[in-house]
């Protein structure tokens, strides 16, 4: 959070409302050569940690819940973005929201398939209980594959 940030003072104390979207390309013609490679580390870190973390805690749920060893686990968190970068997608903004909106989306039916597993078949008492009709289960399923679908066809 700290270095996010710092990036985010730094682009706009130099450029103000003259920001682009992509900061980190507006930062050649603004400031020194030194300055010029710390934002471009700045804003990779700060651009690529989300990334990480929700890979990470993709990669995860398919170790720990459904049991995959972690290579397998590994690729289907990888290949996403990857098969963005050989399809010929160059613009990493772009790259970064679409694998981040089909991580989430595909990240957010896995908890609910997992929550309706844990609610049917597990045998601990929870403290409170969310109780959710079928229905609108399944379309709040439905919504996130919508997202994940929009995702696809921004390609």
């Amino acid at each position: 959070a700290l270095v996010y940030t710092i990036f985010t003072f730094t682009i706009l104390g130099i450029s103000g409302h003259n920001t682009p979207m992509q900061a980190i390309d507006n930062l050649g013609s603004l400031i020194l050569d030194f300055s010029w490679k710390l934002g471009i580390i700045l804003g990779i870190c700060t651009m690529s940690t989300s990334f990480l973390s929700l890979g990470y805690i993709l990669m995860q749920v398919y170790k720990k819940d459904y049991n995959m060893p972690k290579f397998p686990s590994w690729i289907l968190v990888i290949l996403i973005p990857l098969l963005l970068i050989v399809l010929g997608l160059r613009n990493f903004i772009t790259v970064i929201s679409i694998g981040g909106g089909l991580l989430s989306g595909v990240q957010g039916v896995i908890l609910l398939l997992t929550w309706q597993k844990a609610r049917s078949q597990g045998d601990r008492i929870p403290e409170f209980k969310i109780k959710i009709s079928q229905p609108l289960f399944y379309f709040i399923i439905f919504i996130f594959c919508l997202g994940i679908i929009s995702q696809i066809f921004v390609l």
